[in-house]
């Protein structure tokens, strides 16, 4: 794990910074407050003015109480953090939690009773006993007792430092009539008033104190209930202030020095930054790295937005802050980072940079950013991308990935336990090391990027600059800065603002049609959005652009005429909107590719958009032995087709093959799946016969989303397989034909803690084998996962099948669709499962490998036995744990019933199976090791009769199916 080093940035801002362009509330702090560091508790009063700048008669004020978010393990916060993977909370003891264990509010002698308008008491509302008129003041004493949580986002207790933020009630915004609440979330954005703030503070005589304030040496008194307080006692006593800010945080810690800096920019402008370690020799050996760096940024800053960044800073430096928050007057971020590429330490300068300019536009901007975050995030990510891109391009880096457009994401090969499909690597355009997450979570700052490409570099900055001069504060970003920018360009941005800002897809241009006559190439492009960002349209030579025009935007269908080249492909690009959105661009062949057209998959280079890409496959099973060919396969984001012919060195004869898929998107939250997969390799060799097997096998696959955030997923499969098997007899090889059909229900539930997926299944199958025969299966399927500790789990999955009818009920012998508690190679009569390396083998150690498809047990033991197998019923249930510190080894255990028929006249009786060992995961979700240890009689009996050394026989394996319905 990566050794990183936290900076916390306070902002110490001058009153000048927030004269209003409408009125504000203001409310203003004086607190008391005493960290009793054994109880992990605060103990404080505080004075609140409150005053009402606003045109309205106020008769309540209500609080945020956010403290209360981390009180238990059920909160909207603990909920919010498991949707984000993160079970640091959920796993938290009840001694870990906070929250206020007592809490009043008083205004002259009145008591005040606060209404909780939530179960979890983040909001307070505190009716007044008399009617506050505008410009008048209210004071309200508040006195209360915190209990610190273990450190949770950013904040709370981790070994001897205490990091104190949303800890003090404060007064909610209000806004054009109403108030503004909000409960507490995981970015920590917030509508907050402006107010200034005092604090005395007691803490033990062995810590030091950083806070967003100036330290103050002249205390305030204090009342009698705190003057017990003193050395002797072991405390001592901190002042600290702040004369307008909109939030205020602290920092308690056995170690801090203070290494002050002035940082003097090019104009001769200076600002204070003062800075605070715990790890004071590391951060003295790179000084000089993080002042050039730090004035290099604030002079950018000022420069793109000028007036926003505050006179001074309070940087703190350590390496037990867990978790990177930000908000108005504290940002925590990497300050050091390893890197294997060098040998010491370095600065994490993306960090820095993005959250210092994050923590100006805070500082500026007033509008709730719950309602519209996009103007902090999306605007700061742009402008520190932008800042490190133009200073610091060593920053950024080339890094090979697979093409998702081109397959699908679990993309498999059957037949082929060995394989390989190297050339499909490809090189991402460069893009910042630590904000690639950036440009998929938050789209909006490629917006941004957009807009700058639209306007120039030069008038972009001219408008943006000239914007943040002109106020002091923005109450409505989004409605200013679209007026702003009309007025100063002369133009609509109704496509930006409303187009952009409303929609992830926003553009919407289609190539329709091509001509290509009379020395003319026409191109007819639909716009089927509902606005008109510009565009820019050419035609390339492979990677070259002969020629291109830039598009102001349309509404419907415009026809583009260009001079007919050699060009071969025509492209719609909307500028530069970042490497991880591929399918914004649009693109369509002149005329269909050639094979000057085809893209080779060696050597490993860049590519773009080519008609065919050709990749080397390799391959092994037993019956085919050494396999060599290629893949060819369509490079289109509309749909996949893939041919991959393997020569056979052992059958001497061609096997391999052959998919077309495409998804059609049905609604915003549902698509039809359809596929055509075909398949043909050798599955058994006899009296030197080799003996094929060939598939066919067209699909459809109905996908829906149950809520917005995807958590459900539901899908509706009908698949029908044809499938021809080789035999030899008396009369030579001969062909007989099966046909099976499948209506599979799948239902997932995605949820980090206790997650579930499962399927219900109904199959017939048809053949004739000597005789005709054919049956009607339902099948059930649920695996379920329980988080017991952080990252470890408890697995379990459920299987039952049975037979509604079964013309071979009474068989003893195994039948294409015998059920059956053991995966092995002859069950998988549908060949869905694709990697056996041997599907005839019943002794020997390719017979041991196994699938987990039917009942889950891992006894490898041969299926010429018939244990385990029925042509009525099974049922099973597999559990496995993950031991409670990371490694590859997990123990199992499996349970299982059967309905078993020993002889005809005998009849059917029920039989119980188990077995527990270990699973050695060798490969992650794909390969893996079973021993098992403890069996029942009848698995350990078979084991001592084929084996002669029981306990080395009774190993197994599988190669996991890469298949995933939904």
């Amino acid at each position: 794990m990566q050794n990183l080093f936290k900076v916390l940035i306070f902002s110490m801002l001058a009153v000048h910074t927030y004269s209003q362009s409408s009125p504000m509330q203001r409310a203003d702090y004086n607190i008391i407050a005493k960290l009793d560091t054994s109880l992990r508790e605060i103990d404080a009063q505080a004075k609140v003015l409150y005053r009402n700048n606003s045109a309205d008669t106020l008769t309540e004020v209500w609080f945020h109480l956010w403290a209360n978010a981390y009180s238990s393990k059920n909160s909207s916060l603990a909920k919010e953090l498991i949707e984000a993977h993160d079970p640091s909370m959920y796993f938290l003891k009840e001694k870990e939690l906070g929250g206020y264990t007592d809490i009043s509010f008083r205004t002259g002698e009145q008591e005040l009773t606060p209404h909780y308008t939530d179960d979890e008491m983040q909001i307070a509302r505190l009716k007044l006993n008399r009617p506050l008129p505008p410009g008048a003041i209210a004071e309200i004493n508040i006195h209360y007792t915190l209990k610190i949580p273990k450190n949770i986002l950013g904040y709370g207790y981790n070994d001897s430092q205490f990091i104190i933020a949303n800890w003090y009630p404060k007064v909610a915004a209000y806004r054009d009539g109403k108030w503004e609440v909000q409960v507490l979330n995981s970015q920590n954005l917030f509508s907050s008033d402006v107010g200034k703030y005092h604090l005395t503070l007691f803490v033990p005589t062995n810590y030091w104190v950083v806070s967003s304030g100036n330290y103050l040496s002249i205390h305030l008194p204090e009342s009698e209930e705190w003057e017990h307080l003193s050395e002797k006692n072991g405390y001592k006593k901190l002042s600290f202030a702040h004369p307008g800010t909109k939030d205020f945080a602290w920092i308690a810690n056995k170690q801090l020095p203070v290494f002050p800096q002035l940082v003097t920019l090019d104009n001769s402008k200076k600002f204070l930054v003062e800075i605070t370690t715990d790890q004071h020799v590391l951060f003295e050996k790179n000084l000089d790295q993080f002042i050039p760096f730090l004035k290099n940024l604030i002079e950018y800053t000022e420069a793109k937005m000028p007036g926003n960044l505050p006179g001074s800073f309070r940087i703190f430096c350590s390496e037990k802050i867990s978790h990177p928050v930000a908000f108005a007057g504290l940002v925590t971020t990497d300050l050091y980072a390893k890197s294997n590429s060098r040998d010491d330490n370095y600065i994490a300068r993306e960090k820095l940079a993005s959250d210092l300019i994050l923590m100006s536009l805070m500082n500026r901007l007033e509008e709730n950013p719950i309602e519209k975050p996009w103007m902090y995030l999306g605007l700061g990510t742009y402008y520190f991308t932008r800042f490190m891109d133009e200073n610091y391009p060593e920053t950024k880096y080339q890094s090979r990935s697979y093409k998702d457009m081109t397959y699908r994401k679990n993309w498999y090969v059957p037949e082929c336990a060995i394989c390989f499909k190297p050339a499909m690597l490809s090189l991402v355009s460069y893009h910042c090391k630590d904000d690639v997450e950036n440009y998929l979570v938050n789209p909006v700052s490629v917006y941004f990027n957009y807009l700058e490409k639209v306007n120039g570099v030069q008038t972009f900055d001219r408008v943006m600059a000239g914007y943040f001069n002109q106020r002091s504060s923005v109450i409505d970003f989004q409605k200013n800065l679209q007026e702003y920018f009309s007025r100063q360009t002369g133009q609509d941005y109704q496509w930006f603002f409303n187009g952009m800002m409303g929609s992830f897809f926003p553009f919407k241009y289609e190539i329709q049609k091509i001509d290509k006559n009379d020395g003319k190439i026409s191109v007819d492009v639909l716009n089927t959005g509902n606005f008109n960002p510009p565009y820019m349209i050419g035609l390339k030579k492979g990677k070259r652009v002969v020629d291109s025009l830039q598009v102001e935007g349309h509404p419907g269908l415009k026809t583009f005429v260009f001079d007919a080249t050699t060009s071969n492909k025509v492209k719609l690009d909307p500028f530069s909107w970042g490497p991880e959105t591929p399918w914004l661009k649009q693109n369509a062949y002149i005329k269909k590719p050639n094979l000057r057209t085809l893209d080779y998959g060696l050597p490993f280079s860049a590519r773009e958009n080519p008609g065919v890409a050709i990749d080397p496959l390799a391959g092994y099973n037993v019956n085919d032995g050494l396999m060599l060919g290629g893949i060819f396969s369509t490079l289109s984001d509309k749909f996949t087709a893939n041919f991959a012919p393997l020569y056979s060195f052992r059958s001497k004869s061609i096997v391999g093959f052959m998919e077309f898929f495409r998804s059609f998107l049905i609604s915003e939250n549902s698509l039809l799946n359809t596929q055509i997969w075909a398949q043909s390799f050798h599955r058994m060799q006899t009296n030197d016969k080799f003996l094929r097997y060939y598939v066919i096998n067209p699909s459809l696959l109905y996908v829906y989303e149950d809520d917005e955030k995807c958590r459900t997923r539901s899908g509706l499969e009908m698949d029908f397989s044809f499938i021809g098997d080789q035999n030899f007899g008396s009369e030579g090889i001969t062909d007989y034909h099966r046909y099976i059909t499948k209506v599979i229900f799948h239902k997932q539930k995605r949820n980090l803690i206790n997650p579930y997926e499962y399927k219900i299944g109904l199959e017939h199958q048809y053949y004739n084998l000597y005789e005709k025969r054919h049956y009607l299966m339902v099948n059930a399927e649920l695996k379920t996962r329980y988080m017991y500790k952080k990252d470890r789990y408890i697995h379990a999955r459920f299987y039952g099948a049975t037979y509604l009818y079964n013309s071979h009920s009474n068989s003893t012998n195994t039948m294409p669709g015998t059920l059956s508690l053991i995966g092995y190679n002859m069950n998988d009569y549908a060949y869905d499962f694709l990697t056996f390396f041997d599907r005839s083998a019943q002794d020997g150690f390719w017979s041991r490998q196994i699938s987990m498809h039917t009942g889950g047990f891992k006894t490898a033991i041969s299926n010429a036995y018939g244990v385990g197998q029925s042509n009525r019923f099974v049922a099973s249930v597999n559990l496995k744990m993950d031991l409670p510190f990371k490694t590859f080894i997990k123990p199992f255990f499996d349970f299982g019933v059967y309905s078993y028929l020993p002889t005809v006249s005998e009849g059917y009786s029920t039989k119980t199976l188990y077995s527990a060992g270990l699973i050695f995961e060798i490969f992650k979700d794909n390969f893996e090791i079973y021993l098992p240890l403890i069996n029942s009689r009848e698995i350990e009996d078979k084991y001592r009769e084929t084996y002669e050394k029981p306990f080395w026989g009774k190993f197994s394996f599988s190669l996991l199916d890469f298949k995933f319905y939904l």
